[in-house]
């Protein structure tokens, strides 16, 4: 019996679990943190390569923003 795990459920079991769980609206503006502090940080990452990692690593990159963008909005 096997039950595959949304990455999705674990980035929003994770801040249920660190913030007080009687405030959703607290634990939403967290995450949505949280989810704006992770695409500075590939937004430097890329601007910092070189052009011949940033080929390389261009589909990564981009697999990484389009999980960032389906976790917003989420409640």
């Amino acid at each position: 019996m096997s039950k595959e795990i949304k990455t999705d459920d674990v980035i929003f079991n994770f801040f249920k679990q660190i913030c007080d769980e009687k405030d959703d609206v607290k634990c939403v503006e967290l995450g949505n943190g949280w989810i704006n502090a992770m695409e500075t940080n590939l937004t430097n990452m890329e601007k910092n390569l070189e052009e011949v990692d940033k080929a390389k690593y261009q589909e990564s990159i981009n697999s990484n923003k389009q999980q960032l963008d389906s976790l917003k909005g989420k409640t």
